[in-house]
């Protein structure tokens, strides 16, 4: 059973050792001890697809078959709304992200390249997930920018 924080809404299921909590700032262990503010998530209705997705992971995922509420959303949401937006640095790159990034996805869907584009972004996901998960912010973030300079400069 995946288990929910009440005040940041961050889940961590039993497959993994170690989460990090960007509300309260520490790692938690889901499968043994954790704070008492999660609570075994309920099981809720698998969302509506999209007919397209407006960023980069959300329509990778999208792509992957993947629900809107998966690991690699939700722990790349909680590390951009718990890490990067709370640094000056960060939170530009954010904006910057947001005003390119559905151009990008336009681009990608157009291409005839489609499959390895979202292929290398889910390759490019999936590490940046474990970065974040065994703490690795700046590399985190460094690499995820570079996926999305290189899209931009191969697409835009």
């Amino acid at each position: 059973m995946e288990k929910c924080c009440r005040d940041c809404g961050f889940y961590a299921s039993n497959e993994a050792v170690y989460h990090y909590c960007f509300f309260y700032q520490f790692k938690v262990n889901p499968a043994g001890r954790i704070c008492s503010n999660y609570f075994d998530k309920p099981q809720l209705p698998e969302p509506e697809k999209k007919d397209s997705g407006c960023y980069l992971t959300s329509a990778c995922v999208d792509y992957m078959g993947k629900p809107d509420n998966c690991e690699e959303l939700t722990v790349l949401r909680n590390f951009r709304d718990g890490y990067m937006k709370k640094s000056a640095v960060g939170a530009r790159l954010v904006e910057e992200y947001y005003a390119v990034a559905p151009q990008i996805v336009k681009a990608i869907d157009k291409s005839p390249e489609r499959d390895g584009y979202y292929n290398y972004i889910y390759g490019e996901i999936k590490t940046c997930v474990a970065l974040i998960n065994a703490g690795k912010y700046k590399e985190t973030q460094k690499r995820y920018t570079q996926m999305v300079t290189r899209l931009k400069g191969q697409l835009l």
